[in-house]
């Protein structure tokens, strides 16, 4: 006899019915549902929970549920409640690293765009990659194919550049990282690939880690955010991009998706 299992699945993963519909050893009952109508009450019974970023997994969404397993299908995780989970024993999975090459391509047609409407020289224009990850990393180097000079921010990672150095004195290496307000002084172009972490030290914490304060100091004439919306403040883009007509801006993500 087979084992009943109640999956609930946001409708915006894309081939979540023909996934999940039928699965070996299981009495299936599928239900998809659009990001509003994932709520408490409905996820209550439910033994799985499939969503994406705009549904917030957290006490008040399953405090009452019997839901043993979260997965979402995005590369951030913001929007999960992780110590949560781990405290009630329930199993959770992201899709992080999925998408890498993808954004990276998303990028680089952004770059050929720019450079056909005369925004971005591939030649003469510095990139500030603020975030050297997976996809930071990748992007890096295929801006060194295009021949793009690139400036590399990423704090988390500068500290265990330097730490990895202290351990092998004798390779003579030294950190390819620069500080946020270098890239703010010296790059033509930002583009953030960072998570969005919050209530962790300063060096960690990404929320607004470019605010009012820092976008006015910056020299340069283009941002381009492909990490998460609210790594960058919108308000303050905003105000920034309306003092001069030959600024712009590329957003991915924005703060409070899916509402502009």
């Amino acid at each position: 006899m087979n084992t009943p299992l109640h999956i609930i699945a946001d409708s915006n993963i894309w081939g979540a019915q023909q996934a999940f519909s039928a699965l070996a050893g299981f009495d299936v009952r599928l239900d998809i549902l659009e990001h509003q109508h994932i709520t408490a009450k409905r996820v209550q019974d439910a033994d799985i929970l499939l969503v994406r970023s705009s549904t917030k997994v957290n006490p008040a969404l399953l405090a009452d549920s019997q839901v043993r397993f979260v997965g979402t299908a995005t590369i951030g995780d913001d929007h999960v409640d992780t110590t949560y989970l781990q405290q009630r024993n329930i199993h959770f999975s992201s899709a992080a690293g999925s998408s890498t090459e993808s954004v990276v391509e998303y990028m680089l047609a952004a770059f050929f765009q720019l450079e056909q409407l005369g925004y971005m020289d591939f030649s003469q224009d510095c990139l500030g990659i603020i975030g050297v990850g997976r996809i930071g990393g990748l992007l890096n180097q295929a801006c060194a194919k295009l021949g793009v000079t690139t400036l590399l921010n990423d704090p988390p990672r500068q500290v265990e550049s330097r730490q990895a150095e202290s351990h092998d004195t004798q390779s003579g290496s030294t950190t390819p990282f620069q500080s946020l307000n270098t890239l703010l002084q010296q790059a033509d172009i930002l583009t953030l690939h960072t998570p969005l972490v919050q209530g962790k030290s300063a060096a960690e914490d990404t929320l607004h880690l470019l605010n009012a304060e820092q976008i006015s100091q910056f020299k340069g004439k283009g941002i381009i955010n492909a990490g998460r919306g609210a790594c960058l403040d919108n308000q303050a883009l905003l105000a920034w991009l309306e003092q001069d007509v030959g600024r712009f801006a590329v957003l991915d993500c924005w703060e409070d998706e899916p509402n502009i």
